[in-house]
């Protein structure tokens, strides 16, 4: 398998250009930073914030787009949205606010590190050379393990977030995110991994295995009789159980997944967000709907999304693999099907559940961020009476703002469901 070459960076040259998809990448890292720190500086009385940033594959931290303009890599991203950010944030509460802040920039081709280190002296980020930013030319597998140690001995919380942009799928291997999933307890990790060229690797080279077993991957996949067989639905099959290998291995409880095409290539790739916490997850699904159309989903709306992105236009046969965007008319879908499938999932638990409980039942099976879901829970409520959102002091919830992880939703004390079942 011949893979998509790495962007090369020259001292002294012009940057490379840079594929539509990368920018699609750079953006959500962008979009994302911002709600970082506006969320984690929600609360008035917090003066600091306190956080490492890890880039695996950092580059030169600049490319040229095709008109001739710069665009920044995601070195220059991270520091100077965070900073804009920080500014904004301090702007609106009335008073300054801090951030203590370590960045790890990693690379293991030398030119990309000498072209980085030029372009932060010429940003005017010098003086935060062997300070606050730290260049490392070296493989992620070979230094990951002492990045992690560096988080930990500035913060037992490990608060950080990590940007793995590798080119295909072996160069970060699944344990070492478990690893850092384990050991950093509050981190982020946003993952690149090159799908398609896994699964065309498997249609055209017997070192299929090897190739899994590079990436982590368990190759038990491979006796999925599905798979096996190349049959009708073989790949859709294949792309499945990895998708389900990367959270099992990982040991990631949350994800997000999101799914480009390369205009030069061709060929999709999956950028994965993985994280141990709700709120992080959310923000994440949030970040994409308010992005729009540079990325798609494939699979189902509401809580049917099963599967983290294939494109089911050479597999007629399958059913309910949707083609759905971000954008309001995808939300559309996605709002009318959480109207049919939240009370049956309610009606599931005769003694109802916890919203708490319910956003666990829901993790990673739908692409609605929670307080949609917390909006659709009272509309059904108010216009079906298919369900009734209590409170701990058994009160009738009436506000979509004021639902708690403690309220119970449940089936009405009075009326029956109606799933449409005797509906023409």
């Amino acid at each position: 398998m011949v893979k998509t070459p790495s962007f090369k960076w020259q001292p002294g040259d012009p940057p490379p250009i840079i594929e539509p998809h990368s920018e699609a990448k750079l953006k959500v890292l962008h979009e994302y930073l911002i709600r970082y720190v506006e969320t984690m500086a929600a609360n008035i009385k917090i003066e600091t914030l306190r956080f490492d940033v890890v880039d695996g594959f950092a580059g030169g931290g600049l490319f040229e787009k095709s008109d001739g303009s710069l665009i920044n890599g995601s070195p220059i991203t991270f520091i100077e949205t965070i900073e804009a950010a920080r500014i904004s944030v301090g702007e609106k509460r009335g008073r300054p606010l801090n951030v203590d802040i370590n960045y790890y920039f990693i690379d293991h081709d030398p030119g990309a590190i000498e072209y980085l280190k030029n372009t932060l002296l010429d940003r005017g980020h010098g003086d935060k050379l062997n300070r606050s930013v730290y260049l490392i030319c070296d493989q992620w597998v070979n230094v990951y393990q002492s990045v992690v140690s560096a988080i930990l001995s500035r913060r037992k919380s490990g608060r950080a977030i990590l940007f793995l942009d590798q080119c295909g799928y072996t160069d970060v291997p699944l344990n070492t995110i478990r690893l850092v999933l384990a050991k950093l307890k509050k981190a982020e990790i946003i993952l690149n991994f090159a799908t398609d060229f896994l699964a065309n690797y498997y249609t055209v080279d017997d070192r299929f295995r090897s190739a899994l077993q590079k990436a982590g991957i368990d190759e038990k996949i491979l006796r999925d009789p599905v798979i096996a067989s190349k049959d009708k639905g073989w790949r859709f099959a294949l792309e499945r159980e990895i998708s389900r290998d990367i959270r099992a291995v990982t040991e990631s409880h949350y994800s997000t997944p999101f799914y480009i095409v390369s205009e030069i290539s061709n060929n999709a790739y999956w950028l994965v967000h993985l994280c141990s916490h709700p709120k992080a997850n959310d923000e994440m699904l949030k970040t994409h709907w308010s992005i729009g159309n540079h990325f798609r989903h494939y699979g189902g709306p509401g809580t049917d999304m099963h599967m983290w992105g294939y494109s089911a236009k050479n597999d007629p046969e399958l059913h309910n693999i949707l083609d759905l965007g971000f954008e309001e008319i995808d939300r559309q879908k996605c709002v009318e099907a959480l109207n049919e499938q939240l009370p049956r999932i309610i009606f599931e638990n005769p003694d109802g559940l916890t919203f708490s409980a319910l956003r666990e039942r829901l993790k990673n099976n739908t692409l609605v961020w929670e307080d949609e879901i917390r909006e659709r829970l009272i509309n059904i409520q108010k216009e079906t009476n298919d369900l009734e959102i209590i409170t701990p002091v058994k009160n009738i919830r009436r506000s979509s703002q004021g639902i708690s992880a403690d309220d119970i939703i449940r089936k009405p004390s009075q009326g029956i469901f109606d799933f449409g079942k005797n509906k023409s």
